[in-house]
């Protein structure tokens, strides 16, 4: 089982996926990444031996960011989802699976070279409440009824891709504005 990185927070070191201890090298505050909330979504998977295909991943990914975003009124990452034809993608999440193409995913991705990093849950209540909410209501959903949820009318999905066609970025703006998601009760 991976280590996590401590999110949110100015870290000097870090563990890699066999638990190696790492210097950040001075950097500061680390930012969580669409490929490391992906691997945290990804643990969930291997856990219960559920495969996740990457189009099924963007979707949990988008889902767990706009959950987040209604649970703290923030956004985790600096990185922006892209408007493609099936719903929402992060372009470094795409990159990092590009391999798997259309089979399931069986190993985590990797950041910097060839380390894997997970959000630190036990550090970050809200992260952890978004990605099990997200998880337990769409894990036994195939991922085009998620693309349904991704394109409905007034979706941020929608917004960006009506005001500037295909590959518009999602911005800030259009995820407070959507109001096609509402947030999920985790208990």
């Amino acid at each position: 089982m991976p280590k996590l990185l401590k999110f949110g927070l100015k870290v000097d070191s870090i563990y890699n996926e066999v638990g190696e201890y790492t210097n950040n090298g001075g950097r500061g505050a680390v930012m969580l990444t669409h490929v490391m909330l992906s691997n945290s979504i990804l643990r969930r998977s291997f856990t219960e031996c559920k495969p996740l295909r990457l189009n099924k991943l963007q979707k949990l990914l988008f889902f767990t960011s706009y959950q987040y975003l209604l649970l703290t009124r923030e956004i985790p990452f600096s990185e922006d989802f892209i408007c493609e034809n099936h719903g929402p993608v992060s372009m470094s999440v795409a990159l990092a699976f590009k391999e798997y193409g259309n089979g399931a995913i069986t190993k985590y991705g990797l950041e910097g070279g060839d380390v894997s990093y997970l959000a630190d849950e036990e550090k970050s209540p809200a992260i952890h409440d978004a990605l099990d909410a997200v998880w337990c209501k769409y894990k036994k959903c195939p991922a085009f009824f998620l693309s349904f949820e991704t394109h409905l009318w007034g979706s941020a999905w929608w917004r960006a891709k009506k005001r500037d066609g295909r590959n518009a970025r999602i911005t800030i703006n259009d995820l407070q504005q959507g109001k096609w998601f509402t947030r999920i009760d985790s208990k």
